[in-house]
């Protein structure tokens, strides 16, 4: 596998170890559709301090949603 990416949270610059569709297959598995349509590439040490907080921030999101009267796909997409 070769070439590099930067992380958008941290700025490092890594080497790549995924193909970018084993890497889109993996985040399919782990985010809705309407989550990656608006995402960035962040490296692993970033995904791992991330992921534990996406259940909290999926329901923060959904009760704002709730509260507009519409749905987290919906809160989500108007960005």
């Amino acid at each position: 596998m070769s070439g590099t990416y930067t992380c958008a949270r941290c700025g490092g610059t890594f080497g790549k170890v995924w193909s970018d569709d084993e890497a889109a297959a993996e985040a399919a598995g782990a985010f809705t559709a309407a989550e990656l349509e608006d995402t960035d590439v962040i490296c692993d040490d970033c995904y791992q301090e991330f992921m534990p907080h996406l259940p909290r921030i999926r329901a923060e999101m959904d009760q704002e949603a709730a509260a507009l009267g519409i749905t987290l796909d919906e809160l989500l997409r108007r960005g």
